[in-house]
Parts: structure tokens; sequence; C-alpha cells
């Protein structure tokens, strides 16, 4: 049971949007680092966002370009490469 419990988790966490997404980095356009991070914590309340780290999607692949202590973390989620997401 443990060893399909973990086979599972990692099946699912290959799939999930951001691993997705980090993987087919190299086909999609990045927007400006400012606006990137400006539609990422546009999901979170002005009241909240300056505790929010952010990762924006540069030529390498998602990057973390905003560090907080805070507990929120905020990226752009794209499904497709026309497909933006805060």
């Amino acid at each position: 049971m443990r060893l399909f419990s973990v086979t599972l988790l990692a099946a699912l966490t290959a799939w999930s949007p951001l691993a997705l997404a980090t993987q087919s980095a190299e086909r999609l356009t990045p927007l400006p680092r400012a606006c990137e991070e400006a539609l990422a914590l546009s999901a979170l309340p002005l009241r909240l966002r300056e505790q929010a780290s952010v990762y924006a999607l540069t030529d390498q692949g998602f990057e973390l370009t905003r560090r907080s202590d805070g507990p929120f973390t905020c990226i752009v989620e794209r499904n497709h490469a026309r497909s933006i997401i805060p």
C-alpha cells in the first residue's frame, strides 16, 4: 500500500500545473518581469501582497523572483502557451 501511495504521489506531482509549465517553458514567451510579478500578485488581496513570494517565468523556466518570509507564494499558471492565470 505504501509503494502505491508513493507512486501515485510521484505521478500526480509530475503532472501538476507547475511541473507541466516548467517542462514546456521553452515554448512559452515570458512577460516582462514586472508584469509577471504584478499579475501573479493580483491573485491576493492588497493587504497580503507584501507577505508573498513570487515565481516568474524566465527564459530558463520558473524562478523565484521575489522572496518573502510570509506564508504566500504566487505564480502565473499557464495551461497552454496562450493562457495566463494568476
